[in-house]
Protein backbone atom coordinates (compact mmCIF):
# COMPACT_ATOMS: atom_id res chain seq x y z
CA UNK A 1 0.00 0.00 0.00
CA UNK A 2 3.29 2.64 1.16
CA UNK A 3 4.45 1.71 -2.28
CA UNK A 4 1.74 2.59 -4.26
CA UNK A 5 0.99 5.49 -2.71
CA UNK A 6 4.65 7.08 -3.18
CA UNK A 7 4.62 5.80 -6.78
CA UNK A 8 1.25 7.73 -7.24
CA UNK A 9 2.56 10.62 -5.39
CA UNK A 10 5.91 10.74 -7.84
CA UNK A 11 3.64 10.24 -10.61
CA UNK A 12 1.77 13.02 -10.06
CA UNK A 13 4.80 15.16 -9.02
CA UNK A 14 6.29 14.29 -12.47
CA UNK A 15 3.30 15.44 -14.36
CA UNK A 16 3.20 18.59 -12.91
CA UNK A 17 6.70 19.19 -13.44
CA UNK A 18 6.74 18.57 -16.99
CA UNK A 19 3.26 21.11 -17.00
CA UNK A 20 5.38 23.64 -15.48
CA UNK A 21 8.41 22.88 -17.84
CA UNK A 22 10.58 21.81 -14.31
CA UNK A 23 10.39 18.48 -16.34
CA UNK A 24 13.04 19.88 -19.34
CA UNK A 25 16.54 19.11 -19.50
CA UNK A 26 19.20 20.67 -17.61
CA UNK A 27 21.57 22.87 -19.81
CA UNK A 28 24.77 22.14 -19.75
CA UNK A 29 27.32 24.85 -18.40
CA UNK A 30 28.44 26.98 -21.39
CA UNK A 31 32.25 25.35 -22.48
CA UNK A 32 35.49 27.35 -22.42
CA UNK A 33 35.14 27.70 -26.19
CA UNK A 34 31.55 28.86 -26.06
CA UNK A 35 32.35 31.27 -22.92
CA UNK A 36 35.15 32.63 -25.14
CA UNK A 37 33.28 33.32 -28.47
CA UNK A 38 29.71 34.57 -26.71
CA UNK A 39 32.03 37.08 -24.53
CA UNK A 40 31.07 41.06 -25.60
CA UNK A 41 34.22 42.32 -26.19
CA UNK A 42 32.11 46.20 -27.43
CA UNK A 43 33.66 48.09 -24.60
CA UNK A 44 37.60 46.95 -24.91
CA UNK A 45 38.89 48.62 -27.81
CA UNK A 46 41.13 50.24 -24.98
CA UNK A 47 42.50 46.68 -24.18
CA UNK A 48 42.46 45.03 -27.75
CA UNK A 49 44.97 46.40 -30.09
CA UNK A 50 44.48 46.45 -33.43
CA UNK A 51 48.10 45.80 -34.43
CA UNK A 52 51.95 45.86 -32.48
CA UNK A 53 52.99 48.90 -30.35
CA UNK A 54 56.40 49.82 -31.32
CA UNK A 55 57.84 48.86 -27.97
CA UNK A 56 60.92 50.38 -26.03
CA UNK A 57 61.35 47.26 -24.58
CA UNK A 58 60.88 43.87 -26.33
CA UNK A 59 60.59 41.02 -24.01
CA UNK A 60 58.76 37.78 -26.05
CA UNK A 61 58.34 35.42 -22.73
CA UNK A 62 56.08 32.68 -24.16
CA UNK A 63 54.14 31.07 -21.13
CA UNK A 64 52.26 27.73 -21.87
CA UNK A 65 52.77 27.84 -25.72
CA UNK A 66 49.86 30.06 -25.53
CA UNK A 67 50.87 33.78 -24.66
CA UNK A 68 53.64 35.82 -25.34
CA UNK A 69 54.60 39.03 -22.95
CA UNK A 70 55.67 40.75 -26.22
CA UNK A 71 57.15 43.91 -24.60
CA UNK A 72 56.47 46.97 -22.15
CA UNK A 73 56.70 50.34 -21.32
CA UNK A 74 56.27 52.87 -18.19
CA UNK A 75 55.74 56.32 -18.03
CA UNK A 76 57.08 58.95 -16.75
CA UNK A 77 60.01 57.70 -18.20
CA UNK A 78 62.63 59.09 -14.89
CA UNK A 79 60.24 58.37 -11.94
CA UNK A 80 61.35 59.70 -8.56
CA UNK A 81 61.19 58.42 -5.23
CA UNK A 82 57.48 58.66 -4.04
CA UNK A 83 56.18 58.91 -7.76
CA UNK A 84 53.14 56.76 -8.95
CA UNK A 85 54.41 54.86 -12.13
CA UNK A 86 51.76 53.25 -15.24
CA UNK A 87 53.24 49.87 -16.40
CA UNK A 88 52.30 48.70 -19.58
CA UNK A 89 52.51 45.14 -20.63
CA UNK A 90 51.44 43.98 -24.54
CA UNK A 91 50.91 40.27 -24.53
CA UNK A 92 50.00 38.58 -27.78
CA UNK A 93 47.73 35.86 -27.59
CA UNK A 94 49.15 32.61 -29.44
CA UNK A 95 46.58 29.96 -28.62
CA UNK A 96 43.71 30.05 -26.39
CA UNK A 97 43.24 29.07 -22.61
CA UNK A 98 40.67 27.22 -20.79
CA UNK A 99 41.86 28.77 -17.75
CA UNK A 100 42.18 31.87 -16.10
CA UNK A 101 45.59 33.18 -14.88
CA UNK A 102 46.50 36.09 -12.40
CA UNK A 103 49.33 38.14 -13.64
CA UNK A 104 52.17 38.28 -10.48
CA UNK A 105 54.92 41.20 -10.47
CA UNK A 106 57.57 41.56 -8.21
CA UNK A 107 59.19 45.19 -8.08
CA UNK A 108 62.62 44.32 -6.87
CA UNK A 109 65.52 46.67 -6.32
CA UNK A 110 68.52 44.94 -8.15
CA UNK A 111 70.60 44.90 -4.65
CA UNK A 112 67.95 43.51 -2.64
CA UNK A 113 67.72 46.36 -0.54
CA UNK A 114 64.28 47.23 -0.62
CA UNK A 115 60.95 45.29 0.44
CA UNK A 116 59.36 44.17 -2.84
CA UNK A 117 56.39 45.81 -4.23
CA UNK A 118 53.74 42.83 -5.13
CA UNK A 119 51.90 44.48 -7.79
CA UNK A 120 49.80 41.09 -8.36
CA UNK A 121 46.75 41.58 -10.96
CA UNK A 122 43.84 40.07 -13.36
CA UNK A 123 44.67 41.53 -16.79
CA UNK A 124 43.25 44.83 -17.68
CA UNK A 125 42.38 45.07 -14.16
CA UNK A 126 39.89 42.18 -14.74
CA UNK A 127 37.97 43.45 -17.58
CA UNK A 128 39.31 41.08 -20.17
CA UNK A 129 40.78 37.61 -17.66
CA UNK A 130 42.49 35.02 -19.79
CA UNK A 131 40.08 32.25 -20.40
CA UNK A 132 38.06 34.28 -23.04
CA UNK A 133 41.35 36.04 -24.98
CA UNK A 134 41.14 35.01 -28.70
CA UNK A 135 44.08 33.70 -30.18
CA UNK A 136 45.80 36.49 -32.43
CA UNK A 137 44.79 39.32 -30.11
CA UNK A 138 46.89 41.93 -28.80
CA UNK A 139 46.17 42.81 -25.03
CA UNK A 140 47.06 45.98 -23.33
CA UNK A 141 47.63 45.40 -19.88
CA UNK A 142 48.12 48.39 -17.52
CA UNK A 143 48.97 48.51 -13.91
CA UNK A 144 50.80 51.34 -11.40
CA UNK A 145 52.80 51.13 -8.64
CA UNK A 146 54.27 53.97 -6.42
CA UNK A 147 58.39 53.97 -5.94
CA UNK A 148 59.05 54.31 -2.19
CA UNK A 149 59.56 57.34 -0.66
CA UNK A 150 62.64 56.30 0.80
CA UNK A 151 64.24 54.62 -2.11
CA UNK A 152 67.82 55.46 -2.78
CA UNK A 153 68.67 52.96 -5.67
CA UNK A 154 69.05 53.83 -9.37
CA UNK A 155 66.69 51.52 -10.83
CA UNK A 156 63.31 48.76 -9.97
CA UNK A 157 63.32 45.93 -11.81
CA UNK A 158 60.20 44.04 -12.70
CA UNK A 159 59.95 40.56 -12.51
CA UNK A 160 56.79 38.71 -14.07
CA UNK A 161 54.70 35.87 -14.74
CA UNK A 162 51.20 33.95 -14.58
CA UNK A 163 49.49 31.95 -11.56
CA UNK A 164 46.55 30.73 -10.10
CA UNK A 165 45.51 31.93 -7.09
CA UNK A 166 45.11 29.04 -4.09
CA UNK A 167 47.35 26.89 -6.09
CA UNK A 168 51.32 27.02 -6.08
CA UNK A 169 51.01 26.84 -9.81
CA UNK A 170 52.51 29.51 -12.20
CA UNK A 171 52.49 29.54 -15.87
CA UNK A 172 55.40 27.25 -17.48
CA UNK A 173 57.51 30.19 -19.49
CA UNK A 174 58.48 28.03 -22.28
CA UNK A 175 61.37 29.82 -23.90
CA UNK A 176 63.34 30.06 -20.88
CA UNK A 177 66.88 30.14 -22.85
CA UNK A 178 65.61 32.81 -25.31
CA UNK A 179 64.91 35.64 -22.10
CA UNK A 180 65.96 36.58 -19.06
CA UNK A 181 64.64 34.77 -16.35
CA UNK A 182 65.06 33.35 -12.73
CA UNK A 183 64.79 29.35 -13.48
CA UNK A 184 60.83 29.67 -11.59
CA UNK A 185 58.74 31.05 -14.66
CA UNK A 186 59.40 34.46 -13.14
CA UNK A 187 61.13 36.62 -16.46
CA UNK A 188 62.84 40.18 -16.39
CA UNK A 189 60.40 42.52 -18.09
CA UNK A 190 62.48 45.51 -17.77
CA UNK A 191 63.96 48.06 -15.23
CA UNK A 192 62.54 51.62 -14.52
CA UNK A 193 65.58 54.17 -13.86
CA UNK A 194 64.71 56.15 -10.59
CA UNK A 195 65.93 59.61 -10.40
CA UNK A 196 67.25 61.49 -7.99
Amino acid sequence: MKTCTVRKTLAILLALASLSGLGACIQRPPSPREKRESFDRSGLNDILLKSPPSLPRRVGAVYGNAVELMGMEHSPQLPKAGDSVDVTFYYRVLDEADEDWKIFVHVDDPGGRGDRINADHWPANGRYNSRVWRKGEIVKDVWTFKVPGYYQGEGLNLWTGFYQPGKDDRWPLVNKSEVQNDGQNRVLAGTVPVGR
